[in-house]
């Protein structure tokens, strides 16, 4: 194997594999990159049973070749190589790698070792890059951080038609996003379970706009056990959690004693200064009245910080109600929109978060709302 390229364009490649690596690989092969060189184009890979990864680039091909050398190694002297050609080259054992005056040489791993890469499933629809990504930013917070719990440490994916739905608990709030996308097949519809941590972490390395497609499960296709995203050089399958994932459109609230619109920004300062005095488990309590929302919070010590901010309030009095202070800035901030409506159903019962869409159509005489929902639970004191 021989072959030459731009290290930036191998640099940004192997960052994009070498994330997937394990830090306890099962099989020491599995530490390792999969680089495969011919006609013009190099592909480099990475599989640990869970999550594949697979970045391709053009190159000056010399010779082709298979080779698997250690991922974390490879990934580091690439960061600090100067910004010109590299050569790679193997030879009696060893893959060596020369960028301006410097030569790099490292041992093989036994390439027949490695194992076959899952077979990405095919196309289910394309949408924009950003809209996916914004989706999986504001569902993330809702993910449970208990490993006990691996249904709850997923995304639930649902499809319908020209629709996708993003839901994810950890049984103390729901966060639901809704958005367009392009189905191969418009009637379709799927549903899959997939670690959240593994899809945030790909979004995020891949960055940028631009299409991307997605590989979902469909209804007549329970057997597939992988979901898979696509932006045409760099592509990642992840294995599928197994279990079902709780019917969360049933948490949804449809009654409410009182509902009131909000800044977001404004709101979220408040809430950020009173926090400070929220130590522990101290909750942060609201008091709604028709014109303003007082946000207060008292430490163990007595200390104490109150703030009044502006509110819209459509119905109900007087209102009070508490929450985990970082569960309600959570909820806040991944609206991602100027205003909120916030719907309460009791001063015990579960709150809706939702954005106001600017300059939406009227629905039942309102204007209406985004496709993101926040829903949770309040503190008992």
């Amino acid at each position: 194997m021989r072959f030459k390229v731009e290290r930036s364009v191998i640099r940004d490649s192997v960052t994009w594999v070498a994330r997937t690596l394990s830090t306890r690989p099962s099989a020491p092969i599995l530490a390792g990159v999969l680089i495969e060189a011919d006609g013009g184009q190099i592909k480099l890979s990475t599989f640990d049973y869970e999550v594949s990864s697979e970045a391709y680039f053009e190159a000056y091909v010399a010779e082709p070749g298979r080779k698997v050398i250690s991922g974390r190694l490879l990934m580091e002297i690439m960061r600090v190589l100067p910004d010109r050609p590299v050569t790679f080259s193997a030879e009696s054992g060893m893959v060596k790698i020369a960028c301006g005056s410097g030569i790099y040489a490292m041992p093989e791993l036994p390439s027949e070792d490695y194992p076959a890469l899952p077979e990405l499933p095919a196309e289910s629809g394309e949408l924009e890059l950003e809209t996916f990504a914004k989706a999986i930013r504001q569902v993330a917070p809702a993910v449970s951080r208990e490993d006990a719990l691996p249904v709850l440490s997923g995304a639930c994916f649902t499809t319908s038609g020209d629709r996708i739905q993003i839901a994810a608990t950890d049984r103390f709030r729901v966060a639901i996003c809704s958005f367009s996308w392009s189905p191969k097949e418009p009637d379709r519809s799927g549903r899959a379970l997939v670690p959240m941590r593994k899809i945030a972490d790909a979004v995020r390395a891949v960055g940028g706009s631009g299409k991307m497609s997605l590989s979902i499960p469909n209804s007549t296709e329970p057997h597939q056990s992988t979901f898979a995203l696509d932006w045409g050089r760099r592509n990642t399958s992840i294995r599928l959690i197994d279990g079902q994932f709780v019917d969360y459109k049933k948490l949804i609230p449809t009654q409410f004693s009182l509902r009131t619109e909000v800044d977001v920004c404004s709101f979220t300062d408040a809430l950020k200064r009173v926090s400070l005095f929220a130590n522990g488990n101290a909750p942060i309590k609201l008091h709604f009245s028709a014109d303003r929302v007082a946000v207060s919070a008292i430490s163990s010590d007595k200390s104490e910080g109150i703030e009044f901010v502006d509110a819209k309030t459509e119905s109900g009095g007087d209102f009070s109600i508490s929450f985990n202070k970082q569960f309600l800035l959570d909820g806040l901030t991944s609206i991602e929109s100027t205003t909120a409506r916030m719907s309460f159903t009791s001063p015990t019962g579960k709150a809706l978060i939702e954005a106001r869409e600017e300059g939406g159509a009227q629905q039942d005489g309102r204007r209406a709302l985004t496709d993101f929902q926040y829903i949770v639970m309040p503190k008992r004191i």
